[in-house]
């Protein structure tokens, strides 16, 4: 039961990441910049880890940053959309 109660919970969290298309969304006369955000192995980690990982910056700086689960996620996927009005996110694995 456990089991199917995350399963739910993982895929209603994860369907409010979907974007919708605006009914009535102007048609360009050109070339249109699309934002495509994918996902790959997520393995319905819900929670975050306790633990964190390095991430190098392009000035060759490491910092730690705690990473994972799906707020974590759902989070960064927000971000990510925030100026972009043309933005898919799809998902493997």
């Amino acid at each position: 039961m456990s089991r199917r109660l995350l399963a739910l919970s993982s895929l209603a969290l994860l369907s409010g990441c979907a974007t919708l298309p605006l009914a009535s969304a102007p048609v360009a006369n050109g070339p249109v910049e699309v934002q495509i955000l994918g996902i790959n192995d997520f393995h319905g980690n819900l929670e975050p880890p306790r633990t964190t990982i390095d991430m190098t910056h392009g000035d060759g700086s490491v910092v730690k940053v705690p990473a994972g689960g799906v707020a974590y996620l759902a989070g960064a996927a927000k971000a990510l959309r925030q100026g972009h009005t043309r933005s898919a996110t799809v998902s493997a694995g």
